[in-house]
């Protein structure tokens, strides 16, 4: 802080860095797609192992001009998701386990704020303008840990082995299965993942205003806070929309020690860019539609402009909204405060993830499979199933809150 007169000024900031190491479900040495036995004859564990960054600043200042008080300020933060797998890419080869730099994504906001407060008689006052800008990016990792290593080598499968009654192995070469493509576990961000989110920007502009009135019964206020934001689509165009929303409230003290609440407002959240541009492939172990049985599918989570969920009638994102309704009371009852609340929040079009959407090569057994398989082929998309955000699902939660103390 620096004190100048009649005015404050402030900054403050953050930095932190962190590492993390989470075991996936173990390849098996019976899963040849995934596991040469030259390599691991006992399978393996891959290791998803992330470093993650954040970093925040914020500066302004505070002062008075005429009857208002007001606070000017910036405030700047980034987040860098860095992904590493200590895994292997079966695609490429008999190879030892080891460290794969498969990428990340990367979000930045930048929000500059005025707010303002001032009292008028019995009316308490404030009012506020923000302009934020955020940004989220994808950056690809390195080639080996998306690609399938088939196109550049003699590979066709993996290698298949054969034990004697003394227990010595014979490797007997390849057979005909394809090795699956990518670091196991969680496949590579690809170079088409970074282009996808070129573009994915935002702005919002917002204004609010909040007034408070008390008539000696009871107090009450009212606010209002309108949005409007564009968002940059992968063409470069705006989608651009806005929301109004306001907030009642009321409080009364009818007796000495007892008060009664009561509050209604409107809600609204507009996507996050990162499920409007999120792309990964991760290995899923699902069962089997056909059989039944629990194996593994490369399952992607691909943006709705992309083409495997426009082909299955995906649609852009739309802000989620929301009502909320609450009322309660609080009293003294033998010198122990009790309070009951009642409270009721509706939500429309909340952003869902999909199922999973699983290929399936064959066309007799799994028909729906097989037309998923040829989407996800079709899109150049090394996956063997998909799926993607959506607004999906309305909501209703209620309850009742008591509590004493």
């Amino acid at each position: 802080d620096l004190p100048a007169g009649d005015k404050r000024y402030y900054a403050f900031g953050g930095y932190t860095s962190r590492n993390g190491d989470t075991g996936c479900f173990t390849r098996q040495p019976d899963q040849g797609n995934k596991v040469w036995l030259s390599s691991n004859p006992t399978g393996f564990v891959p290791h998803i192992q992330p470093t993650v960054s954040d970093y925040s600043t914020s500066m302004g200042v505070e002062g008075v001009f005429g009857s208002w008080s007001y606070d000017l300020s910036n405030t700047y933060g980034t987040n860098d998701y860095h992904f590493y797998m200590m895994s292997t890419n079966a695609s490429y080869g008999p190879e030892q386990l080891r460290s794969y730099d498969i990428g990340g994504f990367k979000f930045n906001q930048n929000s500059t704020n005025l707010d303002a407060t001032t009292r008028m008689g019995n009316i308490d006052l404030a009012v506020g303008l923000e302009s934020r800008s955020e940004s989220f990016r994808i950056y690809a990792g390195e080639t080996a840990s998306f690609a399938s290593g088939q196109a550049g080598t003699n590979i066709v499968g993996w290698d298949s082995s054969e034990e004697d009654s003394l227990g010595n192995v014979t490797y007997t070469g390849l057979n005909s299965s394809t090795a699956g493509s990518g670091c196991q576990c969680f496949s590579g961000f690809k170079p088409s993942n970074e282009l996808a989110t070129n573009n994915a920007d935002r702005s919002v502009l917002a204004f609010y205003g909040d007034a408070e009135m008390d008539l000696g019964f009871a107090r009450f206020g009212g606010a209002v806070r309108m949005e409007n934001y564009a968002d940059k689509q992968i063409d470069g165009s705006d989608n651009t929309y806005s929301n109004l929303g306001i907030k009642a409230t009321v409080r009364s003290e009818p007796m000495s020690g007892v008060v009664v609440r009561g509050a209604f407002s409107t809600g609204f959240r507009a996507p996050a860019l990162a499920q409007a541009y999120q792309a990964k492939i991760a290995t899923n172990f699902l069962p089997d539609p056909v059989t039944g049985e629990t194996v593994a599918f490369e399952v992607g989570t691909f943006p709705v402009s992309h083409g495997f969920p426009q082909a299955l009638g995906a649609e852009a994102l739309t802000p989620e909204t929301s009502t909320n309704i609450s009322a309660g009371t609080s009293l003294n009852i033998s010198g122990i405060r009790v309070s009951v609340d009642y409270y009721s929040i509706d939500i429309k079009d909340r952003i869902v993830l999909t199922g999973n959407f699983t290929g399936d090569d064959d066309p007799d057994a799994n028909p729906f499979g097989y037309a998923v398989q040829s989407l996800l082929d079709a899109a150049n998309e090394n996956a063997s199933g998909g799926r993607f955000f959506m607004n999906g699902v309305d909501t209703k939660t209620s309850g009742i809150d008591l509590t004493a103390a």
